[in-house]
């Protein structure tokens, strides 16, 4: 992660842009073994939208960081658990982890 992503994560008092800190949260949350990908929603409605961009599976409310993943086999084995590491990667301030699905493909076969 960058210097700059890790600021936008620690809330150290600057205020990043959206972008900053969507692209922060997201290489966080995806450098966890539990998650397998973020997830756009059904629609691809789920996203941080910025000029020429967006990020998936993120996104900012008036109450919180909503983070939207796909987790592993190993990640579903305890969604609680991975739930609440999902939300401290994406820290600090209110974080709603939604788990929109479970990657089967390993479950029961050796990876």
């Amino acid at each position: 992660m960058t210097e700059q992503g890790a600021r936008a994560l620690a809330g150290d008092g600057h205020d990043p842009d959206p972008g900053e800190r969507a692209r922060a949260i997201r290489d966080a949350v995806l450098a966890l073994p539990e998650v397998a990908r973020l997830s756009a929603g059904a629609l691809g409605e789920v996203a941080t939208y910025l000029p020429g961009d967006r990020v998936p599976g993120i996104r900012f409310t008036p109450d919180g960081t909503q983070v939207h993943v796909v987790l592993t086999a190993a990640g579903a084995e305890a969604i609680p658990a991975a739930a609440g590491t999902i939300a401290r990667a994406a820290g600090p301030g209110p974080v709603h982890v939604h788990i929109e699905d479970v990657e089967t493909s390993r479950i029961g076969k050796d990876a």
